[in-house]
């Protein structure tokens, strides 16, 4: 294993690089080991990270500060967001990469984080469990979040594919729908009076088929929360127009 990999080192080579770096591949707790100077080495750490997310906790302090280090740790493993700062277990971006990665590191995330309902909603997508980490206070919740976790619809600040959606009543009360892509590619469809935001998102999950959640910007309403799937999309529609 690594450790006894490095215990029978010369102690010369305890601060090459590469030496240091085959060891620390082996077993990642060999960092336990290493100087201070390689666990503050910005470029050493990333491949260390970047090999095993638990390295992370080994990082200098100051390495364990900084947002970009911290996110490609929790990319790797959410378990990681444990041993970031106070600062970063508040920050939004942060909490979500973690919990996509792990649901449960949900229980390392500030209060208000746990207590943000989209963060719990994705959260509960990677573990059902995730949801006996949240504030006490979503517990009346329960229900609606784990029926959001299932809907297509995503959360802000995921890597989900964004669509700019424009809903509009037809007389009769049909909703025509136009979808606008990032890459500027127009899409429309015609829904039922009756369909509900999620309606939609399965929709868009289908024909854009690279994905299984989607993120909505409706015209005159903003970002669609997955906890607003079950919404009548009739709701964001704009009125047919009148006969002059």
């Amino acid at each position: 294993g690594g450790i006894g990999f490095w215990h029978d080192l010369p102690t010369d080579l305890h601060t090459d690089r590469e030496v240091v770096l085959e060891a620390v591949r082996r077993e990642t707790y060999a960092l336990e080991f290493v100087g201070e100077e390689l666990r503050a080495d910005r470029e050493f750490m990333l491949e260390v990270v970047r090999h095993d997310g638990l390295a992370f906790q080994f990082a200098s302090e100051a390495l364990r500060s900084d947002r970009d280090f911290a996110l490609e740790a929790v990319v790797k493993i959410g378990w990681a967001l444990r041993f970031a700062t106070d600062t970063l277990r508040s920050d939004r971006e942060v909490v979500l990469e973690a919990v996509r990665s792990y649901g449960g590191a949900l229980r390392f995330a500030s209060a208000d984080l746990r207590a943000d309902k989209d963060v719990v909603v994705e959260a509960v997508r990677q573990d059902g469990l995730a949801f006996e980490c949240a504030c006490l206070s979503l517990e009346c919740l329960r229900k609606e979040i784990f029926e959001a976790a299932r809907s297509p619809i995503a959360v802000a600040g995921s890597q989900s594919p964004v669509f700019s959606v424009d809903v509009a009543a037809e007389e009769g009360g049909e909703l025509k729908v136009i979808v606008y892509t990032m890459s500027g590619t127009e899409w429309d469809v015609t829904l039922p009076k009756e369909a509900r935001l999620q309606d939609l998102g399965h929709w868009l999950v289908k024909k854009y088929g690279r994905s299984r959640h989607v993120f909505l910007l409706v015209a005159g309403h903003g970002v669609a929360s997955p906890l607003a799937f079950g919404r009548a999309l009739a709701d964001y529609a704009r009125p047919p127009p009148q006969d002059l």
